[in-house]
């Protein structure tokens, strides 16, 4: 499997493909191996690029993951158009901080 997702040390994260149909299996796995879920992460989405409403599941995924493993888990850096998103779909808890 290719890298899809980096996560340093520190816990920040950044997703490194596209997000679209064709990729959200794969970086769900990716997510599922790389994030434990008593883990700290930030999630840079800042230079997150994404087609269509693929990213919104594996946003939510990647919360609950880690959020109800007991861990702490925030976005940050989220572009404009994705908040948009997020607030049209009714998804605000996920853009605060370790809530879920």
């Amino acid at each position: 499997m290719s890298k899809q997702l980096e996560v340093d040390s520190d816990g920040s994260c950044r997703v490194t493909v596209l997000v679209d149909l064709a990729s959200f299996m794969d970086i769900k796995a990716a997510v599922d191996e790389e994030l434990a879920p008593d883990g700290a992460y930030r999630v840079d989405l800042s230079g997150l690029q994404f087609e269509g409403s693929a990213v919104l599941p594996l946003l939510v995924h990647m919360a609950r993951r880690v959020r109800n493993g007991g861990g702490q888990l925030a976005f940050t850096g989220v572009p404009e158009r994705l908040t948009q998103m997020i607030e049209m779909a009714g998804l605000n808890w996920l853009l605060a901080a370790g809530s879920g």
